[in-house]
């Protein structure tokens, strides 16, 4: 706590600064011209004397000090007077509210002689307070406003003492702690000691328990001036209390109720002495083994197997108890009366205080999950050889296919150089079998990236792009099938050249391109390519029929066509492909649409780094 600090209170400016001249040195100083200004100071620092003026405008020395001591009564109060007859003041004298009267014009050295007296007896109403280091100290008024702590208990909560004087520390438990601590000031009665418990919660979350003991504190009038709260740190005895209480607990449970516990338990339980003989076996193992409680009691299990079973646990029974292992695992398949059964012993030596030695033996019952692990390998089993003939059939499929595919398209394209000689149906027809030819190549090549990017065969292979050398390749490649019945509108902003995969490029924009061709209503098309910092995007719109909201849970759901795209032709796998190149090329993927509206597809891809 902060010492030596005095309150200089007088309406009159030049006393204020001539005592200040006088005292700065060797005090504290705080200086007030008005009541107002008193009331302040005092509430913000813990003031130990105050020196007042007798007569003020507003409220004289005499009974100023009377109401600072009613919250305040440690504070050593002296008045300055230019009264002679100081017998009018005995009674404040008398009741202690008034330590000494200094005469106007007072003596220098007699001024200072007062005060050092004055801030002593002060600190000699705590010094014997201050000495208790193993308890902390606090006085307090009956509103629980703060009027002094000891050492120790600003050491403990690790505050400062002009932080808690003069505050209510009431206001800062929680609600409940409120009542109750409020109930128990209101309890406390003439010289009772009064005791009670409560716990703080300290950061992040250590909860500590502290014991108090309270009582009021007279003077020798008989006059009650505060009370007095002695506290000690009781967290370990509590925890230890917790730990006694636990174990009581743990204690009351009875033989019975044990045994209850095990009778129920789900896993197959019994007990054995050294001998073999059970002595205890619950439910469960009766129902694992289909023998009733009364045939297994006073009799060794192994007795009702049959051949070599029963031999089997009859050794292991005595290598178990005679070696030093406490603890023995089996698996074992049994023929019992209930049936075949598969079966985990675990065998547990217990040792009792009475010197004798118990066998605990659970044993779970593995039949069900043995089956169900074989059910499983064989669905396992069947499923990749499915796999394996679904991908032998698209390879072959795809290499099949392909060629008399290849063979229409070669052909397709001799006849086109005689194409002049034909008639306009015969151009019509040749025109049908090369898109047909191209949009059997593409369902394959689409079926085959599904297939290989499902195995984890698809690899990056990055190369130098020019972007927009690429992509206009792709736009004749669209334009030379469509011819003018759908107009793309191409832009490349700030092209650079970029490493990537082309060959998934090339899926993502085709197939996004495709779609908003043949969803477009005949509505041009806009392509925009622009270089970012970190790579390049691609947007991809249109004003087409656009896409339901119903159907946009569904957008990347392979063979999913919307409702509203009945009429056009595909397998509902472009967008899944689209997604997929997105991914292994570490990129993202944005749609926005409406119904009847357009629909804008929007990709941002990283540059690659360049491996080769």
């Amino acid at each position: 706590m902060k010492t030596n600090n005095v309150l200089v209170l007088d309406d009159e400016i030049e006393i204020l600064k001539t005592i200040s001249r006088q005292l700065r040195k060797k005090y504290n100083l705080f200086l007030a011209n008005s009541v107002k200004e008193a009331n302040r100071i005092l509430e913000t620092n813990p003031i130990q004397v105050i020196l007042t003026d007798q007569r003020m405008p507003d409220m004289n020395g005499s009974d100023y000090i009377k109401e600072v001591k009613m919250k305040y009564r440690n504070i050593v109060c002296l008045v300055l007077t230019a009264y002679s007859d100081v017998n009018a003041f005995k009674d404040f004298i008398n009741f202690g509210n008034v330590y000494k009267y200094i005469m106007k014009p007072w003596d220098n050295a007699e001024l200072e002689k007062y005060i050092q007296e004055a801030l002593e007896l002060h600190q000699k109403k705590y010094s014997a307070l201050d000495s208790f280091r193993n308890y902390f100290i606090c006085r307090f008024l009956p509103d629980t406003t703060l009027t002094y702590v000891n050492k120790a208990f600003c050491e403990h909560f690790q505050v400062k003492p002009e932080d808690m004087i003069g505050k209510k520390f009431l206001y800062f438990l929680p609600q409940l702690e409120k009542i109750r601590i409020n109930n128990y000031i209101g309890s406390i009665q003439d010289e009772a000691v009064n005791t009670i418990e409560n716990h703080i919660v300290f950061p992040p979350n250590e909860v500590r328990w502290y014991k108090w003991t309270t009582n009021a504190v007279y003077p020798e009038n008989g006059d009650f001036i505060e009370y007095q709260a002695t506290g000690d740190d009781i967290t370990q005895s509590k925890q230890i209390e917790s730990e006694t209480n636990k174990l009581k607990r743990e204690m009351q449970i009875s033989y019975i109720e044990f045994f209850n516990i095990l009778n129920n338990s789900p896993i197959g339980i019994y007990v054995t002495d050294t001998e073999g003989c059970i002595v205890y076996v619950n439910k469960q193992f009766c129902s694992l083994t289909g023998l009733a409680i009364y045939q297994l009691i006073g009799k060794p299990f192994y007795e009702f197997l049959d051949g070599e079973d029963r031999a089997f646990f009859s050794d292991l029974h005595l290598q178990f108890c005679n070696s030093h292992n406490t603890e023995l695992i089996v698996h074992k398949e049994l023929v019992t009366p209930r049936g075949k059964v598969s079966v985990r012993c675990q065998k547990n030596k217990y040792f009792q205080s009475d010197g004798t030695t118990k066998i605990v033996v659970y044993t779970t019952d593995l039949t069900d999950i043995i089956n169900a692990h074989k059910k499983t390998k064989e669905a396992l089993e069947k499923e990749k050889y499915l796999n394996e003939l679904n991908s032998r059939f698209i390879t072959f499929a795809s290499h099949e296919f392909r060629t008399p595919i290849t063979i229409m398209d070669m052909s397709a394209q001799i006849l086109e150089k005689y194409s002049k000689s034909f008639g306009e149906l015969e151009r019509r027809e040749l025109e049908h079998i090369r898109k047909a030819s191209n949009h059997l190549i593409m369902i394959l090549e689409d079926a085959l990236f599904i297939h290989r990017y499902n195995l984890g065969k698809l690899e990056i292979k990055c190369s130098l792009v020019n972007i927009e050398t690429f992509c206009k390749a792709i736009i004749d490649e669209f334009q030379k099938f469509h011819k003018d019945k759908v107009k793309i509108h191409y832009y490349c902003l700030k092209n650079e050249p970029v490493h990537t995969d082309t060959r998934l490029l090339k899926y993502i924009i085709k197939n996004l391109l495709s779609n908003s061709i043949k969803y477009s209503n005949k509505k041009p098309v806009t392509l925009k390519i622009k270089t970012l910092a970190s790579g390049y995007s691609i947007t991809i719109a249109d004003r087409g029929i656009g896409i339901s909201n119903e159907d946009k849970k569904h957008l990347f759901t392979p063979f999913h066509r919307g409702k509203n795209i009945d009429y056009a032709d595909g397998l509902g796998l472009g967008l899944v492909i689209v997604k997929n190149s997105v991914e292994l090329l570490k990129g993202s993927i944005q749609m926005k649409s409406k119904e009847n509206c357009g629909t804008v597809f929007r990709v941002k891809l990283p540059s690659l780094p360049n491996k080769d």
